[in-house]
């Protein structure tokens, strides 16, 4: 008798890639550091968790992503949900980096025990609006340049007396 695939497992990555490559065709992905379009990319991967927190371990999932097909001489990449659509806008190196401060700083927010301001995600990214003074759609860190990023710890520090160290 032919042994049964968990209920839990990722499909063959080859349904993956026939899936996804389909519903990604209308993105046209420019590499940040060199300009050429971006090959989308699959890498099967295994998430451990840990057996105290009640989750399976190795469990097999696809993660689908953006590369430059100039690698290894361009090492670009860039994130992209499950159907290939792009995780925001493409960063080169800086850019990520940025990203990562603000991010940090942005999940300090909310996630903070002791930061009582905001109790939510939602509540979090409508106090982003307020404080850069954009529209909704644009106050994901995933769009923001290098500026945005710095102006976001910013605003964080000041407004909410935080340390810098703290957002580390």
């Amino acid at each position: 008798m032919p042994q049964q695939k968990p209920s839990w497992a990722a499909p063959p990555l080859e349904e993956m890639v026939s899936k996804v490559e389909l519903e990604a065709v209308e993105y046209d992905v420019r590499c940040p550091d060199c300009g050429t379009k971006m090959t989308l990319r699959f890498t099967a991967k295994h998430d451990k968790f840990k057996r105290s927190l009640g989750g399976r371990p190795n469990k097999k999932t696809t993660s689908v992503w953006y590369g430059c097909p100039k690698w290894p001489d361009c090492k670009g990449s860039h994130g992209a949900h499950p159907n290939g659509k792009p995780l925001g806008i493409p960063a080169n190196k800086e850019t990520k980096a940025a990203r990562i401060r603000a991010h940090a700083a942005f999940d300090y927010l909310w996630q903070d025990k002791d930061m009582p301001y905001y109790e939510n995600r939602s509540g979090a990214y409508a106090w982003i609006t307020r404080a850069l003074d954009i529209e909704g759609e644009d106050a994901h860190i995933a769009k923001f340049d290098e500026q945005q990023c710095e102006q976001l710890v910013a605003a964080m520090l000041i407004e909410f007396n935080i340390d810098a160290d703290d957002l580390v």
